[in-house]
């Protein structure tokens, strides 16, 4: 009868050379918590084994438990403190923690114990000085690392370009990509990156070849179909980037900026209906695909822009399909959507046109809390809330003047509108940090603070106006 042992006891009794030989071999295997069960018996056996600390840290860092394999790291160099490879692992392990200074310090002692240790200047050395920014100090490590190992060329190559685009030198990256292939003609991601050097430089016949030679490599790469479709789409070759784009879509259902990209072109050849028909299949196959629901709302929104014919109808049903697409993936792009819809039905809906705006400037809020940089939520909620605002003058038109611009009277009749205006002023300043030369915001944030007899401020927003738009004369 044959008996299973757990790892602890199959270490059990053991001699120290045997346990290396076993923990290697678990390594090896993949077998991580074997082997970390095994460095840890010759510990127990010999508290001051280097080498065991090492094995220990290294299976530590292969099941992503980084802060105990840094503790065995630092364990080994207090036993010994000149070997170049500990303080290289100890960098590894601090810098896949994000701790990215003292990655660099560990590396840096790691080439100063050994100035000829190839990987130390060019996997980690140069990886953290470019996640710092540092980009020249980063460009030098992959340089030392090929006058040091020839024998890896082309990963240096490849890192020595990533380096080059980070510093915006895509020419010099494109030289670095070509050498990349000549030392490896068959990598898929050399072909790739270097179509997206040419891509950055306007080079999109070339670039193309280059993505399509990727693809003949690695026929599921679906970010070069979607590089290939962006790039045939920048030549107007329409047709074969939306083919580019539907395989990309079927390798990559998640693929975001690919449905983007396609309804783009679909609406630009006109066949909006054709998204819509994809997107109801999407929706058939998969009833919790949020983008397929996403696509439809933007179909429907689009055609209820360029058809007068049904538009109200559209416009629901497409508020319904960004409903759904937020409930599903809450997204500030789909909460955005939705927003632009609402207020475009307030405009239709005499009826429903307060609720449908405020319904509009929760949409734009959620959306800008998702991303507090998203411009266009912010100039949405601002447009909301100017509605509102002459929603309310509306009602006491006896009391108020409209005039042609975002009109913010402010009658002691009406109730509640400091907070309106507090918030008003919230979104045209965080529009003009977003977009510092929109003269509209400041001339509105003028008027605004004018109202509210805020007169010096006021005179700064419309200064500010006359300086972007010198022809604005309302502002003068």
């Amino acid at each position: 009868m044959t008996v299973l042992l757990s790892p602890a006891a199959l270490v059990r009794a053991q001699s120290i050379e045997e346990l290396f030989q076993q923990g290697i071999a678990a390594r090896t295997a993949g077998d991580y918590a074997t082997a970390e069960a095994i460095w840890r018996q010759v510990l127990r056996l010999d508290p001051s084994n280097v080498l065991a600390y090492c094995n220990l840290g290294l299976v530590l860092v292969e099941q992503i438990r980084f802060e105990e394999a840094e503790v065995a790291f630092r364990e080994a160099i207090c036993l010994d403190s000149g070997n170049a490879n500990t303080y290289y692992n100890l960098g590894n392990a601090l810098g896949k923690q994000g701790r990215l200074e003292e990655a660099e310090e560990a590396f840096r002692e790691a080439t100063r114990l050994d100035p000829n240790y190839a990987n130390a200047y060019y996997t980690l050395l140069g990886a953290v000085l470019a996640e710092q920014i540092r980009f020249q100090e980063a460009e030098v490590t992959p340089r030392d690392a090929l006058r040091l190992d020839f024998d890896n060329d082309y990963a240096y190559y490849y890192r020595l370009r990533a380096v080059l685009i980070g510093q915006s030198r895509i020419e010099e990256a494109e030289v670095t990509y070509r050498e990349a292939i000549r030392l490896a003609p068959d990598n898929a991601n050399a072909y790739y990156n270097l179509g997206l050097a040419l891509a950055g430089q306007s080079r999109f016949e070339e670039a193309a070849a280059a993505f399509r030679e990727a693809i003949r490599l690695a026929p599921d790469n679906a970010d070069a179909y979607y590089n290939l479709g962006a790039v045939l789409a920048g030549q107007s070759h329409l047709e074969e980037a939306t083919q580019a784009f539907h395989k990309a879509v079927r390798l990559d259902p998640g693929h975001a900026a690919t449905y983007y990209n396609l309804e783009a072109i679909l609406a630009e050849q006109n066949r909006l209906e054709e998204v819509k028909v994809r997107s109801r299949e999407a929706i058939r196959l998969d009833p919790d695909n949020a983008s397929a629901y996403y696509d439809l709302g933007t179909a429907l929104a689009e055609q209820s822009r360029l058809e007068e014919v049904d538009r109200q109808s559209r416009l629901q049903e497409a508020a319904a399909a960004f409903r759904e697409a937020v409930r599903l993936a809450p997204d500030a792009s789909a909460y955005y959507r939705l927003g632009i819809v609402l207020t475009e039905q307030s405009r239709l809906e005499e009826a429903d046109r307060q609720s449908r705006l405020e319904e509009a400037a929760a949409a734009f809020r959620e959306a800008i809390r998702l991303d507090p940089d998203h411009t266009s939520a912010n100039l949405g909620l601002q447009v909301v809330l100017a509605e509102q605002i002459r929603l309310e003058v509306s009602e006491a038109a006896s009391l108020v003047r409209v005039a042609p611009y975002v009109n913010f009277g402010t009658p002691a009749t009406v109730l509640d509108r400091q907070s309106l205006f507090g918030e008003a002023e919230v979104v045209f300043r965080e529009v003009i940090r977003l977009d510092p030369n929109n003269a509209d915001t400041y001339f509105s944030l003028g008027v605004m603070l004018a109202e509210q007899r805020r007169l010096e401020e006021a005179e700064v927003a419309f200064h500010e106006t006359v300086r972007l738009d010198p022809d604005n004369a309302s502002a003068h």
